[in-house]
């Protein structure tokens, strides 16, 4: 779907579905979008549930901001202290009253885990949405040939259909919207190849705003995020 600009997007789109599972490439940025997406379905007033099932990256965990979701109402599961995952994880699937974000460990190593719940995703087909998110300033997601490559062996090892792709282009604090924008034009590449839609492009409000300045037109719904994950230290410059 194309918007006109300007069209910042408070939130995420109410027709979400009950169960967003987030995956991509190490360092796309998925668990900065899980974030912001629960607690942004749970503004809108909805029951929420976070399933940390990330148990490859030790260092950069959603449920690491365990006391920000909770604060605001969010529920988190998350693995235990030997990388297991809890067997609430099948809550997920079973209360129907609650939205659940799933936060995917990185590349098809960590998608391997959903294969183990693919009779559960199944079942839940209808109400499932699986959005791969690319950062096109990423090594191995900087052309639509590693992209396309990298959702192949995701959805093998996963054992999931993707539904939708997230332009999530993105250097950190050094980000413009010409990086935005290049990422959008590779992404839009790969959705026409994979016949998928762009569903979010997501970044930091003032990223955005410029973003729908100089494109116009532009396929997909703006998603300003807040960064939880990034501490301060990152961003020093070095002497």
């Amino acid at each position: 779907m194309y918007r006109e600009a300007p069209c910042l997007v408070q939130g995420v789109i109410s027709a979400m579905r009950r169960i967003t599972v987030f995956i991509g490439n190490f360092g796309s940025g998925k668990t900065e979008l899980a974030i912001n997406t629960a607690l942004s379905l749970r503004e809108e007033g909805k029951r929420v549930r976070l399933a940390d099932v990330d148990i490859i990256n030790p260092y950069f965990k959603s449920s690491f901001r365990r006391a920000v979701l909770e604060d605001a109402g969010v529920q988190v599961i998350g693995p235990g202290v030997l990388g297991t995952l809890p067997p609430d994880i099948i809550s997920v699937f079973d209360d129907r009253e609650t939205c659940a974000v799933m936060d995917v460990g990185g590349d098809p190593a960590g998608a391997t885990v959903l294969g183990r719940y693919k009779d559960r995703f199944d079942e839940a087909a209808h109400e499932l949405d699986v959005l791969f998110v690319v950062n096109a300033c990423r090594p191995l997601s900087d052309t639509p040939e590693r992209v396309l490559t990298m959702m192949d062996e995701i959805e093998q090892r996963s054992r999931l259909r993707i539904s939708a792709l997230i332009n999530n282009t993105n250097l950190a604090n050094r980000t413009t919207a010409g990086d935005l924008i290049a990422g959008q034009e590779m992404l839009i590449d790969v959705a026409r190849r994979r016949g998928l839609p762009i569903r979010f492009i997501s970044g930091r409000p003032e990223i955005l705003s410029e973003f729908a300045e100089k494109t116009g037109v532009f396929e997909g719904e703006l998603f300003p995020i807040r960064i939880f994950m990034r501490e301060e230290w990152m961003d020093r410059e070095t002497e």
